[in-house]
């Protein structure tokens, strides 16, 4: 008797559940924006962020989704996430899927992105629903750009001598602050160490916002004065010559229009001097 009953009521149940998948509407998904969580000189984590709406007077649950993240016509990232989000009875809720894509292994796989300002993608997946409405899934997908940070530049402009004694020397050294990006950053602050012919110039920090638009550049003018009594002998001979090798190297914190990126830099050359 007892089986009797379990087995009408298991087909009583998957009745129901036929019943249901035939009435029920299938819920939908609109694509609302992608949101840069975190980006660096070396890769992009970016949220894709859907809104999923129940048509239905009865409340809803996902028990999943799965995607792919295609860069020209090749599958460049794929997942597959189990999390359980609940929709109300006529109700809507959000699906966010973070994706992380690492320029390296991007340009390695697509080489004709190499070089690009930006990354056009394809996104695509699915959305599995839960029981009573297994093996229903509801289709997703958006197109559009990701941005590539570029590391910027420096290029030696000139060294001018203000003023140069027997006992030491003022001078302005200049660099050219190059953006190759396809957006305006900031250089807010410049911690640095500059050498001339090998020798230990001055030390610094420079802390002021110094704004370089899209593809543009900015020339940062460091006013120096040197003690020669506090440095090695033979270093006043250098602001004698026409040109002189230097070095230019430490970190930089460049603020973009999602987040302050790091960079350390070293900037290698011949420059000028001015009298």
């Amino acid at each position: 008797m007892f089986q009797k009953k379990l087995a009408f009521f298991v087909l009583l149940y998957l009745f129901s559940c036929s019943i249901l998948k035939e009435v029920v509407k299938k819920p939908t998904v609109s694509f609302k924006n992608v949101d840069i969580k975190d980006i660096s000189f070396s890769d992009l984590t970016a949220e894709f962020n859907f809104t999923l709406s129940n048509p239905n007077p009865v409340s809803m649950s996902i028990n999943g989704y799965d995607y792919s993240f295609i860069i020209s016509k090749r599958e460049f990232l794929k997942g597959r996430e189990d999390e359980k989000i609940h929709i109300t009875a006529n109700g809507k809720s959000g699906l966010s899927i973070p994706v992380t894509i690492n320029y390296v292994e991007l340009f390695k796989l697509v080489t004709s992105m190499s070089g690009r300002d930006s990354i056009p993608y394809t996104f695509k997946g699915n959305i599995r629903l839960a029981s009573p409405f297994e093996g229903m899934k509801i289709p997703l997908a958006t197109k559009g750009w990701l941005p590539v940070l570029k590391i910027p530049s420096f290029d030696f402009e000139t060294l001018k001598v203000k003023n140069l004694t027997l006992s030491g020397v003022e001078f302005v050294f200049s660099v050219k602050l190059n953006n190759p990006n396809s957006f305006g950053i900031s250089f807010t602050e410049i911690d640095y160490g500059f050498k001339v012919e090998g020798h230990s110039i001055a030390n610094g920090l420079i802390q002021r916002e110094i704004f370089i638009s899209k593809k543009g550049s900015n020339i940062l003018d460091i006013p120096i004065s040197v003690n020669f009594l506090e440095i090695v002998s033979g270093v006043r001979d250098i602001f004698l010559k026409e040109k002189v090798n230097g070095s230019f190297k430490g970190r930089a914190k460049i603020k973009t229009r999602w987040k302050t990126v790091e960079l350390n830099f070293e900037k290698l050359g011949s420059i000028k001097i001015n009298k």
